[in-house]
């Protein structure tokens, strides 16, 4: 019965840490499209594959991968995403999204609403 209880013990603390693990690897991968986001949209006067280029060099230093970089106007979207190695077989992609423009009062024309 104490052989069966340690093993239930370990497999619940096992289950919890790949749990943690996966959790701070989802937000490594949502941090690094934040700042990759940001990244692109600083550089956006340089033209788009300059900010895209800034915005892969940002998520690389992060261990993650850039999906997509796109441009919308005055705004950058970008996705990231990572791979976690887990203790069971296959793995775990975590995925991130974000979206960066100008700071307030560097607004692009096409970025003006009616108020």
């Amino acid at each position: 019965m104490g052989a069966v209880l340690v093993v239930a013990l370990l497999t619940l603390f096992w289950t919890g840490v790949q749990f943690g693990a996966t959790v701070v690897a989802g937000h490594r991968v949502r941090a690094a499209a934040d700042l990759a986001a940001l990244a692109a949209a600083s550089y956006a006067s340089r033209g788009e594959r300059a900010a895209c280029d800034r915005a892969e060099w940002v998520v690389r230093g992060m261990d993650a991968t850039l999906l997509s970089c796109e441009r919308n106007g005055a705004r950058f979207r970008v996705r990231t995403e990572a791979v976690r190695e887990s203790g069971i077989p296959g793995s775990r992609r975590v995925t991130g999204r974000a979206l960066a423009g100008p700071a307030h009062g560097e607004r692009h024309h096409s970025d003006h609403s009616s108020r």
